[in-house]
């Protein structure tokens, strides 16, 4: 990131509050990092986590639609669920629905 934005004067990642992002060890990287700013989201509100609504409607297309008997045949349905779903702002996630 340090090199994508390097003309950046601050550069901001908004977080959720898994405590890894609270650590010692990257309180002491930000210290030494301080471009970066962190933003963390309410705790308890996964809906404003655009991650957490991808995982739902992974979880909601596949994992409850599919019996399967092993990871491996799992990860068949998963990766096309990811190969037709752009997790990106603008797309909508119900395309996932189709086809997959």
């Amino acid at each position: 990131m340090r090199a994508t934005y390097h003309g950046a004067k601050r550069i901001p990642l908004v977080l959720d509050n898994s405590i890894i992002h609270k650590s010692e060890k990257a309180q002491r990287w930000l210290s030494a990092n301080p471009k970066l700013r962190l933003y963390f989201q309410p705790t308890y509100s996964p809906w404003v986590d655009q991650i957490e609504r991808l995982w739902k409607t992974m979880h909601d297309t596949i994992t409850r639609n599919y019996r399967c008997k092993s990871f491996v045949e799992l990860a068949q349905p998963i990766t096309r669920f990811f190969e037709v779903v752009q997790p990106f702002p603008g797309n909508h996630h119900a395309l996932a629905m189709a086809q997959v």
